[in-house]
């Protein structure tokens, strides 16, 4: 997550979920979209971030009419290594506010995600 350049949405390969310690939810995950820039830090939920993440996961208490899934949102704060026990980055998470499209949502959410990412592949008109 940490090469994303420009705040460009991605999607997180599946195979790299473990990889991040505190991931919300992530018995339940079905998509983690993420964007970043190391660069160009951004105030996310209040905190300066060099990455965020929206960990969008089934939602495993569902109440009749609720939607299927829960999207919570995470942030990655770069941190002093020399002032904080040598931990370069700390990750904040779970938010329920600044996702790209909510906490609550149906499966149709992702086609959403993936419309994000394919709209910022276009070139400028």
């Amino acid at each position: 997550m940490l090469k994303g350049q420009d705040w460009e949405i991605r999607e997180l390969a599946m195979s790299e979920w473990n990889k991040i310690p505190g991931l919300p939810r992530v018995d339940g995950l079905v998509a983690v979209f993420y964007s970043g820039c190391m660069n160009m830090p951004k105030i996310l939920n209040g905190i300066e971030s060099v990455v965020g993440f929206d960990a969008v996961a089934k939602e495993d208490r569902q109440k009749n009419g609720e939607p299927e899934l829960n999207i919570y949102h995470g942030v990655v704060q770069q941190l002093e290594p020399a002032k904080n026990g040598g931990v370069p980055f700390l990750l904040n998470a779970p938010f329920t506010e600044e996702t790209l499209f909510g906490h609550w949502a149906g499966y149709d959410t992702l086609q959403k995600y993936i419309d994000a990412m394919a709209q910022q592949k276009k070139p400028s008109e």
